[in-house]
């Protein structure tokens, strides 16, 4: 467990350094993009990020 936090401290301070991005963010925008049709119901999307609805709007 507490590599993993280290490896996503990591990741995170990366992705704001290099694009002024959170980890979050970023794993957004991945997943929006591996859609195969191009788009995603945004309850999919909080529901496989495990963020609420509400969350992932304002973000």
């Amino acid at each position: 467990m507490e590599v993993s936090n280290l490896l996503q401290y990591a990741v995170d301070a990366h992705l704001r350094a290099e694009g002024d991005l959170s980890y979050l963010q970023f794993q957004i925008l991945a997943r929006l993009n591996d859609t195969s049709d191009g788009w995603l119901r945004m309850t999919d999307l909080a529901d496989g990020l495990v963020h609420s609805r509400s969350g992932l709007t304002y973000t």
